[in-house]
Parts: C-alpha cells; sequence; structure tokens
C-alpha cells in the first residue's frame, strides 16, 4: 500500500471530486467536499436512520440484496468520522445457507470503492457463531482484527492513489456472517480520510464495469483504477485520448498509456465527448496524448482539450497513415519514457493493421511493460515499422495472428532482421482463441522457456521480460473493439492479461472444459492455469462493456463456471 501517495492526497485540494466525479458520487452525501482526517462528515443514511453502523447489534441485513451471477447490487455509505483513535465503522450482515455452502459452492465478490483518494477502506468479515461476533472495537493493527475469518486492506484492482478494498469470500459453514468496513489503521492510529464510499456485493468472481456507451465506459474504468489524487495538471501521468469509432490509433497508443501507468479515453473526433474533459481534469493529469490525425481526431478537439488547463501539455502523435502512427507512438513512448522513470521493452508486437481482435489481446501487455504494437499489411512488412524496429533497438518480436493475416513472407522478413530463434507467432483458429493462447504466453502458462519460471520471451530469448499475473483477469467484447481498449489498458496497469468473448455465446477458450468441448488438441484458459498451479484459485476479476456488448447471461455463465473451478 502506497502511504506516501495517500498522505500526499489527504493534504491536497479534493473537493472536486464530489463535483466532477458523478458516476460514483454518493446520494446521501449532499456536502460538496471530502472531509481529511479529523473533520467529521456528513452521515449517511444509515447512522442518521440508526439501521446499521457503528455495533454488529445494529448490522443491516443485506441478504435480500446480494446479486446473483452476472449482476451487480451496491448501497451507498459513508465513513463520517477519522480522528486519530475514533474511527467510524459500517455492519452489515447476511445469511449463508447450506446449499450456498454444499450445493452452489458459493463465491462473494465483496467490494469497496470510493471517488476519494484519502477515503482508506478495510474490509472484516466475521463467521457464524452462537451469538454477535466478538471483536475489539479499538483493534486497529493494519492486520485486521485476529477473530475475523476474511479481511482485504487493498484491492488489485487500483493503479494510483486509490485504497479500495475487495474480498473474495468462499464461506465453508452456513450461519450469519458479518462484516465490517471501517478506515485503515496503523500504530494505534486511523489514518486516511472521513468520505464516501460504496458497497458492492454479488456472487461470482467478476464485476462488471460499463457506462452508458464505449465512451463512458472508459471513462467509468479510468475512474475504477484512480481516484481524484491531485488538483488539476499537478498528477506526473499521462492520459491517452483517441477517436472512439476508430480503432488503430487507439489500438497502439496502449504503450503511452503505460509509460506513465495512465488511462486511454476515447473521444468522438469532431467534438470532445462529454464526461471527458472532466475526467481528465480529475486525474490531475499534466500530459495528454492525442493519438492519430486531425482527420479522425480533429483539431477542435485538440484545441478543446489544450483549453481545460494552462498547466496540461498537449500532443498529437501521428503519421500519415495507421502504420505510420503506430510507429510514431512507439517512437514518443521511447523518448518520453524517462521522464516517467521508464524504459521500453526490447520485445515489439508485429499485428495486422486492418483488423482489430489480434491486437486487442496484447494490449495489456503492452500497457504493463511499455511493449510497442506496430502495424503491417500482411504480405510485406510495412517500411514504418521496419523503421521503428531499428530505431527502438528491437531484438525480438511477437507476430499475433495467423499467416492468413500476417503472412509468412512478413515473418521471414522479420527473422531476416532479428533471427530465426527471436520471432515468435501466436495465433488460433479465431480471435478467442488467439487471444487466450496470447494471454497464456504473457503470463508464463504456456510458451518458449520453462513453465512457471517468472519469465517469457521467444525461443532465442526465453528470459525476456517478467510476466503478466494469470490470477486476475479481464474480460471484454470480441466482436467489437472499445471496451476492450480501455479494458486492455487498465488490465495492464495491474500486469494482468485480456481475453475475449461472444457477445451472447460464452462458450470458447475461457472456461470451455466446463461449457463444452473444444477442437481436438485445444485448450482453454482455465486449464492452462490450472496445468501450472493447479491449487490456486483464480482470484476476481472485471468484465469491460455493458450487456449491449456482453450479455447479463453470457457474463452470467462465465461468472459462474470461473467461481465453480477457481475453488481451492
Amino acid at each position: 500500500m502506497n502511504r506516501t501517495r495517500a498522505a500526499l492526497a489527504a493534504a491536497l485540494a479534493v473537493a472536486l471530486v464530489a463535483a466532477l466525479f458523478p458516476g460514483l458520487a454518493m446520494a446521501e452525501d449532499r456536502d460538496a467536499t471530502v472531509g481529511i482526517a479529523g473533520i467529521t462528515y456528513e452521515v449517511d443514511e444509515f447512522d442518521a436512520a440508526g439501521m446499521g453502523d457503528g455495533t454488529p447489534a445494529l448490522a443491516r441485513d443485506i441478504t435480500a440484496h446480494i446479486a446473483d451471477h452476472g449482476g451487480d447490487w451496491y448501497e451507498n455509505h459513508t465513513l463520517d468520522l477519522v480522528n486519530g483513535t475514533s474511527g467510524d465503522s459500517d455492519w452489515v450482515k447476511f445469511t449463508v445457507t447450506p446449499d450456498d455452502v454444499n450445493l452452489d459452492q458459493v463465491t462473494f465478490l465483496i467490494r469497496t470503492q470510493s471517488a476519494a483518494a484519502g477515503v482508506d477502506t478495510v474490509i472484516e468479515l466475521y463467521g457464524p457463531g452462537p451469538g454477535l461476533p466478538s471483536y475489539t472495537s479499538g483493534h486497529l493493527a493494519d492486520s485486521g482484527d485476529p477473530l475475523a475469518v476474511a479481511y482485504n486492506d487493498e484491492d488489485i484492482w487500483r493503479a494510483a492513489y486509490t485504497h479500495d478494498s475487495a474480498l473474495l469470500f468462499r464461506p465453508s459453514a452456513p450461519g450469519i456472517y458479518y462484516m465490517r468496513i471501517r478506515p485503515w489503521s496503523n500504530a494505534g492510529t486511523y489514518s486516511g480520510d472521513a468520505g464516501p464510499y460504496r458497497l458492492h456485493m454479488k456472487r461470482g468472481v467478476f464485476q462488471r464495469i460499463a457506462g452508458a456507451d464505449r465512451i463512458q465506459t472508459a471513462i467509468a474504468v479510468s475512474q475504477l483504477m484512480f481516484a481524484a489524487a491531485n488538483a488539476p495538471a499537478t498528477l506526473n501521468i499521462s492520459v491517452v485520448v483517441a477517436d472512439a469509432y476508430n480503432y488503430p490509433d487507439a489500438l497502439t497508443g496502449s504503450v503511452l498509456a503505460g509509460i506513465s501507468d495512465g488511462p486511454l479515453l476515447l473521444t468522438s473526433g469532431s467534438i470532445l465527448s462529454a464526461g471527458v474533459g472532466q475526467e481528465i481534469l480529475r486525474l490531475g493529469a499534466n500530459r495528454v496524448y492525442v493519438v492519430g490525425g486531425s482527420d479522425v481526431v480533429s483539431d477542435g478537439v485538440f484545441s478543446q482539450i489544450q483549453a481545460l488547463h494552462p498547466g496540461i501539455g498537449v500532443y498529437r502523435v501521428a503519421g500519415d497513415d495507421r502504420c505510420m502512427t503506430a510507429s510514431e507512438i512507439a517512437l514518443q513512448a521511447q523518448s518520453d519514457a524517462p521522464g516517467y522513470i521508464e524504459s521500453m521493452s526490447d520485445l515489439a508486437i508485429v499485428a495486422y493493421g486492418w483488423n482489430f481482435p489480434d491486437a486487442l489481446a496484447a494490449t495489456a501487455l503492452s500497457a504493463a511493460r511499455n511493449v510497442p504494437v506496430l502495424l503491417t499489411g500482411p504480405t510485406t512488412l510495412n517500411e514504418n515499422a521496419e523503421e521503428a524496429l531499428f530505431h527502438l533497438g528491437t531484438t525480438d518480436v511477437v507476430i499475433v495472428g495467423g499467416s492468413d493475416v500476417v503472412s509468412t513472407a512478413v515473418e521471414n522478413q522479420l527473422k531476416a532482421i532479428l533471427g530465426s530463434t527471436h520471432v515468435l507467432r501466436i495465433g488460433g483458429k479465431d480471435r478467442y482463441e488467439t487471444a487466450k493462447m496470447f494471454a497464456s504466453w504473457a503470463c508464463d502458462l504456456t510458451g518458449p522457456g520453462s513453465r512457471g519460471d517468472n519469465w517469457i520471451g521467444t525461443p532465442g530469448s526465453p528470459n525476456l521480460m517478467a510476466p503478466l499475473r494469470a490470477r486476475h483477469f479481464g474480460i471484454a467484447s470480441g466482436e467489437n473493439f472499445p471496451d476492450a481498449l480501455s479494458g486492455g489498458s487498465a488490465c495492464g496497469l495491474i500486469g494482468s492479461p485480456i481475453l475475449l468473448t461472444r457477445k451472447a455465446n460464452p462458450y470458447g477458450y475461457i472456461a470451455a472444459e466446463h461449457d463444452g468441448a473444444l477442437p481436438p488438441g485445444d485448450t482453454d484458459w482455465v486449464s492452462d492455469y490450472h496445468t501450472i498451479y493447479p491449487t490456486t484459485p483464480f482470484e476476481h476479476g472485471l468484465i469491460f462493456g455493458g450487456p449491449a456488448a456482453i450479455e447479463t447471461s453470457t457474463m452470467a455463465i462465465l461468472d459462474n463456471s470461473v467461481m465453480l473451478v477457481s475453488r481451492p
């Protein structure tokens, strides 16, 4: 946990949060400010009504509200006091039935999420017993109350300046469970700020992150990963802005997001879309990269971003066509990476430039490990891509996609440049298998070198870089590109892969052994993972996009399937 960042955030003006973060604004919290430590914040409706807060005896029963697989339920709460040795706690309870344990083998996903960087929540879960749980109200150790059966301080799905919590709970016994949400504490003192948060709870292992459309979904992903940490133009991260309706530039822009660990946002090409400017300000970013020429993201949009704040540097990165733009993006990332104390990878991804599915699979690795994504035509290596390989000092290449989209002639050209063992092709029978194969290679579950040794690479350089983490992964639609673009960058920020699914048919390469047979010789993601880690369960994941992109029934099947194969 980054306590230095928390202290910095608490000292800065964050009244901007309530005004610019409507997606997470708490309906009950009409005060427009977030209270710093030591300041009393306006109480929520549960405190005010005496329904649940303070003690287990007043715990609110949420059993009837918990969402089923594929759904989501939340309610708004507030930590209304954090003051040295005093801190507000919110108590809820829920009932686990014998069928939940023995028949459904249910897993509960519990999350807290706040719009404010300084609100630092801890989840404590207490098991059933003959009466109310016994707990020490003054216990402040960060390891949690020793009587708790489960505990979480920091959610893995966060990028910077956020202190949300998340817990996957697999009950082993029926009964009434009590849950306390409290401020984080250390050395006998409560830390962090008073302020609002949302409590989410559902059955299953996936949470859906979505907005009303592709542009709002990208904003929702950014809001999940980053709380407001600074005043505008004071935080050394970059935001990548791309056309929401034209995929090539956004596909390759993930490396620019990666060098500063910032988000990727989408906009209409003709006018800055609603909410995008507010999100840039909310983030406090001091740099924005507009990727693509003025024919895709207009000069008007560029000017609108410039007008947001005089301290924000706005840069257009573009070439004469999509392949040249990809190369320019890679070279811009190489030039700017040292300013973020980063360096570019020796590996590059090469993908077909006139379709999106294969390159989508690479966006998480690109953002996580500063790997450039270069585009080419099908029959000859694009000259801009070739030139970029030289200037980047690339030693190894992974081609994503089969020979029908990136020909063996292109592969041979690359081998002639880099050496035959330094070019690896990853391509499946369709986009879903390709995404699975790429994720398995990127997580060191398959591919050249030793499995599970925490290195990935090509046959000639098997120890080229650290792998992604397979225990957490994201899922996005493979039938359209927008949600996978923002989702892939988000996955990269925490070092996890992204997989693709169909809108209305989840059967395939994620958890296929639970749903149906694959073609002979093929494996699915779950099988690849459990071959290397047979006793280590998956942790919670995200599904990017609303029901129009991935239907509720599809999410429900994936949610239930991964839950059942993910038990210890």
